[in-house]
């Protein structure tokens, strides 16, 4: 009797090993997908996150541009046909007002452009034509994009109403100061990379792999609001950090089997040295 109970508790005792041996090679089969499952919901919420951030910025930037145009009327600078560039030149170089507007220009009725002031803004043709409200320029010679915000001013009795067309640049700087933690930013037009948070090695540079030993990186694109056939969009590719690498895991498990294998063996002795 004393030997058959001796016998039972071995044969328990294999069975919970041998439990604990298929958890073991369960976990580690499962927890490559886990990682999968956590980096699609981190990259989801991101792109929610990143939907209403891009909202965000065009009401501002429009908002702003309306201010922009408001402030010169208000003052009355276009009004003087002898001095008014000098006192435009002078309120722009005075009040910055330029930080978020990289270049400017003022067209009469005739869309011809009669001032410009900004880097590169010499560089724009002679005329331009009336478009949307906000629109799109690539200028592929620089691989640079602009948000253009195009505004109706007054210009005087004389000259009636012409348009102020502000150049808003979506560039490295923009997407770097709008990064998430773990999160690389593109900024495509069409297929060509033309701005990224890494800076201008994330725009030349070959992007990295979508997964090593440490990091399961998602990616997805987002097309930017705003009116218009042709929109840049923001590739969004962001990296979950595992809290150990597979290579650990299956060191570690493999360690365990060991374990529980030799351990095993050690009982499956016992059990039969007791049945002999």
């Amino acid at each position: 009797m004393i030997a058959t109970d001796a016998v039972g508790r071995d044969e328990e005792e294999r069975r919970q090993f041998l439990g604990e041996v298929t958890a073991v090679l369960a976990s580690s089969l499962d927890y490559d997908a886990t990682l999968e499952a956590v980096a699609r919901a981190d990259l989801e919420e991101l792109q929610q996150s990143y939907r209403r951030k891009m909202a965000e910025l065009e009401n501002d930037w429009e908002a702003r541009a309306l201010r922009f145009r408001s402030r010169i009327e208000y003052m009355r600078i276009l009004e003087d046909r002898r001095e008014r560039w000098n006192k435009l030149y002078g309120y722009l170089t005075a009040q910055g007002e330029l930080s978020l507007f990289s270049q400017l220009a003022i067209t009469g009725a005739d869309n011809r452009v009669i001032f410009r002031f900004g880097p590169g803004a010499q560089s724009l043709s002679e005329r331009l034509a009336p478009t949307a409200t906000a629109s799109w320029r690539f200028q592929p010679e620089d691989n640079a994009l602009f948000r253009v915000y195009l505004q109706p001013i007054w210009l005087g009795e004389a000259e009636g109403m012409g348009h102020l067309v502000l150049f808003l640049p979506l560039d490295n700087a923009l997407l770097y100061g709008n990064a998430a933690p773990e999160t690389d930013l593109f900024l495509l037009w069409g297929e060509r990379r033309v701005a990224s948070s890494l800076g201008p090695s994330g725009v030349a540079a070959k992007l990295p792999a979508a997964k090593d030993g440490w990091h399961t990186v998602k990616q997805a694109r987002e097309r930017w609001p705003g009116s218009g056939d042709q929109a840049p969009e923001l590739l969004i590719r962001h990296a979950h950090t595992a809290p150990v690498s597979l290579g650990e895991l299956a060191a570690g498990g493999l360690v365990a089997l060991a374990a529980l294998i030799g351990a095993l063996w050690t009982v499956q002795g016992r059990w039969m040295l007791r049945l002999s």
